[in-house]
């Protein structure tokens, strides 16, 4: 019994280990996933799922930085997809789409700055 229980307890921990992700890795997913958005939200398809993946990947980098103007950063980029998760249920008009490109290019913006956050601290760590 205590045989089994510890596989399956390693096969957890093994399972965890290659889901996670750099905060690079996760910085790179928001970007793509805003631009997902704002293409099924301009084609008429619902970006609902995209969303989703989204808020997840954004709980994930926010656990996992502990710099203070990066989680300031983040806790901005919150308030952009809570706004997104708003809009992207309204109708396809002028307003609404240049709201969600908004909000889009501030979540791809702020996501290029965590990358190049990450690639400096990188670079200064190596000196």
């Amino acid at each position: 019994m205590k045989k089994a229980l510890f596989a399956f307890a390693s096969t957890l921990l093994l399972a965890g280990a290659l889901h996670a992700q750099t905060p690079t890795q996760l910085a790179r997913a928001e970007q793509r996933l805003s631009h997902e958005i704002l293409n099924a939200y301009l084609t008429g398809a619902h970006p609902q799922q995209h969303l989703l993946e989204l808020q997840r990947i954004q709980r994930q980098l926010k656990a996992s930085v502990s710099d203070p103007e990066i989680s300031n950063l983040l806790s901005f980029l919150d308030l952009c997809i809570q706004e997104l998760q708003g809009t992207i249920h309204r109708p396809l008009t002028p307003g609404n789409i240049e709201i969600v490109s908004d909000l889009t290019t501030s979540i791809d913006e702020g996501s290029r700055f965590i990358l190049s956050s990450a690639q400096e601290s990188r670079h200064l760590a190596a000196r």
